[in-house]
């Protein structure tokens, strides 16, 4: 059962513990509702069913099929979107945090590789039927197409996503890699110095390389003071 509340973007879904405590859930940054106004929101959310579910850290989220089921959006917390190869090489493609939305329509998995979503911290997750989105409900929703033009919107900005991902792993040697990714986290926060977005071992999966070399090379773009890193926080000397 759902109860709707007067503040913007939000909606109360009652928890699934004993003593039945009401939680808001806070949807005023998610993507997917971009252009739709506070009473719409609530109707198409009645009509589309959601669910939530808490998961412990590290544990698995979603594994993604070649049929689009449902989506996912991080309400608290953060993830990880990783696959694992015929080799069984496990390499992340795409970090989620609170507000982000996941799904099978966002990346449709080849048969050869396993795709999955795991909590990288503790994470409350809200899901959708996909089949809720992309069928005109009976109530006839108004906003029900600015949804779906937000999803084939967001769809697009994970295929740009996808093609930086595969830009930085065609450079040939570690540093440059190393140098493709700094760029792209410079250009987006817009600061120096600046932070990446996960732990080093995460980047060393992302960029599928080892750890160690990875480090050593940071080590000796130190030395020759290209960076200055601190840990996560990495400053630009004279690197672009």
């Amino acid at each position: 059962m759902l109860l709707l509340m007067q503040q913007k973007y939000n909606i109360i879904i009652k928890n699934n513990t004993k003593n039945k405590k009401l939680e808001m859930i806070n949807l005023d940054r998610v993507g997917i509702f971009d252009g739709i106004g506070q009473n719409e929101i609530n109707k198409m959310l009645i009509c589309f069913e959601p669910w939530r579910k808490i998961y412990g850290s590290k544990s698995t989220i979603m594994e993604y099929s070649t049929e689009f089921k449902k989506i996912g959006i991080i309400i608290k917390g953060s993830a990880e979107l990783s696959s694992v190869d015929y080799d069984g090489r496990l390499s992340i493609l795409q970090t989620f945090k609170e507000g982000d939305v996941f799904g099978e329509v966002f990346a449709l998995p080849p048969y050869e590789h396993t795709f999955f979503v795991k909590a990288d911290t503790k994470c409350e997750v809200m899901f959708i039927d996909y089949s809720h989105l992309i069928k005109r409900c009976s109530k006839a929703c108004l906003h029900h197409s600015q949804l779906v033009d937000n999803l084939f919107h967001m769809s697009a900005i994970t295929a740009q996503n996808t093609a930086l991902h595969l830009n930085i792993l065609s450079q040939r040697s570690i540093r440059n890699k190393l140098t493709e990714y700094f760029h792209y986290i410079y250009k987006e926060q817009n600061k120096n110095p600046f932070k990446i977005p996960f732990s080093l071992s995460m980047l060393s999966e992302y960029l599928c390389v080892d750890r160690a070399s990875m480090m050593r090379e940071i080590r000796k773009m130190n030395i020759e003071k290209l960076i200055t890193s601190n840990g996560r926080l990495i400053e630009n000397i004279c690197l672009f």
